[in-house]
């Protein structure tokens, strides 16, 4: 079965489920990474069954999926809320992102002349492009997109979905702690990741990833506000 974080960030990596309870995972999903659910805000099950006209029980499954990936807190007389991540949880998110990523890194030069690989330059164009024209949400997620799409370079679909699991909850995370200066050139290009990769220089691409994903992390503050104010209906209705 596909990963609902791994088809929502690569286009390529298989057919979708067509059961209705994963189509919400993967919009609520959604919904999330883009910062419209933000964190601490509450989902209720019959406003969300009416919004996707399906049951309670049809919305409960898929809130307990967001749950095992610890998107979503349930909470028993209280319903489930979008995670509020601590910043310990933060902490350890990044630092499993740095192990990671960083160890992907030659064997993501070993298939450097993949289609999965052409791809990363593809996302690093539209990428700059979004930066360019002040569209942020846009640059965040092909931001996203790029870093599952590493890991999806080395052909390795568990690793795959592994770094697509923790992006979704870095960006919750940046969602609820973050700054503009969260993604973009301030923390380093990815372009200039890539180049390090094709000119064989491995030990400082390395290094590129460690240091790009500390300065991600050194960015966020706590000083973010939540809202239970909203529309599911508009937001999801069918």
């Amino acid at each position: 079965m596909q990963s609902p974080n791994l088809s929502m960030y690569v286009s390529t990596a298989g057919p979708k489920s067509s059961t209705r309870d994963e189509q919400i995972v993967r919009e609520l999903l959604q919904a999330i990474v883009d910062r419209r659910l933000r964190p601490g805000t509450r989902l209720p099950e019959d406003s969300l069954g009416e919004a996707f006209s399906v049951s309670r029980t049809t919305i409960r499954k898929a809130l307990q999926k967001l749950a095992q990936q610890r998107l979503v807190t349930m909470e028993h007389n209280r319903g489930a809320k979008v995670a509020q991540p601590s910043r310990q949880e933060a902490a350890d998110v990044f630092m499993a992102r740095r192990l990671i990523e960083v160890a992907l890194l030659p064997v993501v030069h070993e298939n450097r002349h993949s289609k999965a690989y052409e791809e990363l330059h593809e996302l690093v164009l539209k990428e700059k492009a979004a930066h360019n024209a002040g569209k942020f949400q846009e640059e965040v997620q092909l931001s996203a997109r790029f870093h599952v799409q590493l890991a999806v370079a080395t052909g390795n679909l568990i690793l795959g979905e592994q770094v697509a699991q923790l992006t979704s909850l870095s960006s919750l995370i940046i969602s609820l702690y973050g700054t503009r200066s969260s993604v973009g050139c301030d923390c380093g290009e990815h372009s200039e990741l890539l180049a390090l990769i094709e000119n064989d220089q491995i030990e400082k691409a390395k290094v590129w990833m460690d240091h790009h994903l500390d300065a991600i992390y050194q960015t966020i503050n706590t000083n973010q506000d939540t809202s239970d104010d909203i529309d599911f209906k508009s937001m999801f209705g069918v």
